[in-house]
């Protein structure tokens, strides 16, 4: 609505009642003599308040210059009308009396108008003349030109999903001349079809209701055309058109199951399967839940529930149980997105698979066992689990050939049975957490008495002299312990007697044989069986058979070089014995320890380079720690002659 502009005009409107003095209801006189004053008073003083007279004039403002003419109507319905047009002529103000007859509900308008005859100002009043002197002031204010405007719609423009009852609402900047808004200036159209309906006219709002229920999922066009005028005869100053759309049709249709894993009166169902529902159409998450999908076999089955796209998901808290009927309901209390639920629960049911056949591998295996403890892995012997439902516990039905394994962590097990003079066999049941069973026979021989190697096997003398590794003997004993290994020559390699392991390490004595001997040793188990063979001991030589000198010693270079000789001017071969070395010069020294083996009669020529050392001092020794005994130990060194010869000390110098 628009607010008044301000006062620009105000008309002084003076009774004066036409009698012969006195006044009244009762007076005879038939008019009273009215004054209008427009502009200013030519005295200042004006009537003023109501029922009183001589009340100071206030400040009436001047006509505007731009009023050409003042037009004044008065009209009642028992009297004639009277007009009167006044040319104002620049004047500040006018003064003009008019004889009213007498009555109630005298319509005085004033119009000043310009010289196009356009009216710009206007003010009305009306009195009840009736013979009493009274004041009255008629306000004046400029007319109404601006066009209205539409400031809003309902439904909006773009608007989407608009319900099919909708009716339609129109909301102006002021008032609007209800005569002008009619179906000529306003359509409502859908695919340029005229939508029917009233239109209600309240003041500044304008209602549009529909005939009928607009359609689905349409789009509709409004248009106010320029013919829609305010109060004051101002049109729209040019159409306004806005458009919606309806909402789709409403889904009224109960969700239905389309599909679900496992499938109804499925069999040999995983245990760990989770559940799912396919729907016809997206469901309403919130309401897919433990309570409205829900799992029972022997009882109720906890899980949770997901959502995502058209399928809910059950997820079991821990995996089924086997060979076990299972039954899913999907209730009613499940709904689709526009709040439609299923017609009827949705049960459906399955079965789980048998458990897995247990199996254990190797079924049934023998071995020749060794007497417990036995610190020897030879006869142990490893089975599998396949299949069942761990954990798994393992008996024997004789504990005293093999413990029970007892509680089995994975499906792998290790025995490692016990010895006895006569065969045996021992059953070992493997059960699972579910009470199956599966058995596995082990078959116990008594093993032999035996030791090897036994195929000619023989041993150096004396370790000092033997090639490395040959002056020792590792023996792996076989049979029912206790085992007991004896020597028919002890002098040589002496009996070792019962033996808690099976091995043993033979070590003939030293120097103890002036030529190649044969020993005899034999191993009788406590099942008594007997295993014998002979060892052959490598004589060595004894003192005063071997004498070791150095001879011959060279350095050199570039590059730079030192080399020695050794014989061996004995009867016996001399393995693996050490020789010392020291050398230098001026400024450096080095030592460089050496490995030879010299045969009887025979000699060995070393010779190794020196780096940037040139050798003018060297020392060697042959046997520095005299582990070879020899007939003349006073010619095992040789040196420059610039120190004497000695014994090297434990480390380089």
């Amino acid at each position: 609505m628009k607010k008044l502009l301000m006062i620009l005009l105000l008309a002084l409107l003076t009774i004066n009642i036409n009698c012969g003095g006195g006044g009244g209801s009762g007076s005879s006189a038939k008019t009273s003599l009215v004054t209008i004053t427009v502009g200013n008073s030519s005295s200042g003083q004006a009537m003023g308040l109501l029922y009183k007279q001589s009340t100071p004039y206030v400040g009436l403002a001047a006509v505007p210059s731009n009023v050409y003419k003042i037009d004044f109507t008065i009209a009642a319905p028992d009297m004639p009308t009277i007009t009167k047009e006044v040319l104002v002529a620049g004047q500040a103000s006018i003064t003009e009396s008019f004889s009213v007859p007498n009555g109630d509900n005298r319509y005085f308008l004033v119009e000043a108008k310009n010289a196009s005859g356009i009216v710009l100002y206007r003010g009305y009043i009306t009195v009840n003349l009736f013979g009493k002197p009274i004041s009255l002031i008629i306000y004046m204010s400029a007319l109404d030109t601006a066009p209205p405007t539409v400031i809003s719609t309902s439904p909006a423009n773009s608007a989407t999903g608009v319900p099919i009852t909708s009716v339609i609402i129109i909301t102006f900047s002021e008032t609007i001349d209800p005569s002008t808004f009619n179906s000529t200036t306003f359509t409502l159209r859908n695919n340029g079809n005229n939508v029917a309906g009233i239109i209600t006219v309240d003041g500044a709002v304008v209602t549009f209701t529909p005939s009928s229920a607009l359609s689905y999922s349409t789009t509709y066009t409004g248009t106010i055309t320029a013919g829609v005028g305010d109060l004051a005869g101002n049109a729209m100053a040019a159409d306004y058109i806005w458009s919606f759309t309806t909402g789709a049709v409403p889904d009224t249709t109960p969700p239905t199951v389309t599909a679900v894993s496992p499938g109804i009166g499925a069999t040999d169902v995983p245990i760990t399967s989770t559940l799912t529902a396919t729907f016809s159409e997206a469901m309403n998450a919130s309401t897919i839940n433990t309570s409205t999908f829900t799992l029972s076999g022997s009882g109720p089955v906890s899980g949770a529930v997901t959502y995502a796209g058209t399928t809910a998901t059950f997820t079991p808290s821990s995996n089924l149980a086997y060979d076990t009927t299972y039954t899913a309901t999907i209730t009613t209390g499940v709904k689709d997105l526009a709040g439609n639920a299923m017609a009827a629960d949705y049960p459906w049911s399955f079965t789980t698979e048998a458990p897995p056949v247990l199996g254990i591998s190797p079924s049934a295996t023998s071995v020749a066992a060794l007497t417990n403890p036995d610190g020897n892995v030879s006869d142990d012997l490893t089975f599998f689990i396949s299949g069942g439902t761990p954990p798994y516990n393992v008996t024997s039905d004789n504990t005293t050939l093999i413990a029970s394994p007892g509680a089995v962590a994975g499906n792998t097990f290790t025995v490692d049975p016990n010895s006895t003079c006569a065969g045996y066999n021992v059953i070992l049941t493997v059960t699972d957490s579910l009470g199956a069973t599966v058995v596995a026979s082990v078959s116990i021989a008594t093993p032999s008495a035996g030791y090897s190697p036994s195929f000619s096997p023989s041993i150096c003398e004396n370790d000092n002299a033997c090639t490395a590794g040959s002056e020792t003997l590792l023996l792996t004993l076989s049979g029912v312990a206790p085992l007991t290994l004896t020597s028919d020559t002890p002098s040589v390699i002496p009996s070792p007697g019962v033996i808690s392991a099976y091995t043993y390490t033979i070590d003939a004595i030293d120097n103890s044989i002036s030529a190649n001997t044969n020993v005899r040793l034999t191993l009788i188990d406590a099942c008594e069986h007997e295993f014998d063979t002979e060892i052959l001991v490598i004589n060595q030589g004894g003192a005063g058979t071997i004498d070791l000198q150095p001879t011959t010693v060279a350095v050199g270079g570039p590059p730079e070089y030192i080399s020695y000789t050794v014989v061996n001017n004995g009867t016996a071969n001399v393995n693996n014995v050490t020789v010392w070395v020291d050398y230098g010069d001026s400024c450096n020294s080095a030592c460089a320890p050496r490995t030879i083996s010299v045969p009887a009669g025979g000699s060995i020529n070393d010779s190794f380079s020196t780096s940037s050392i040139t050798p003018t001092i060297y020392t060697i020794v042959v046997d520095p720690n005299n582990t070879v005994t020899e007939f003349n130990e006073s010619n095992n060194c040789v040196d420059s002659g610039s120190g004497g010869c000695s014994f090297p000390p434990s480390s380089c110098p």
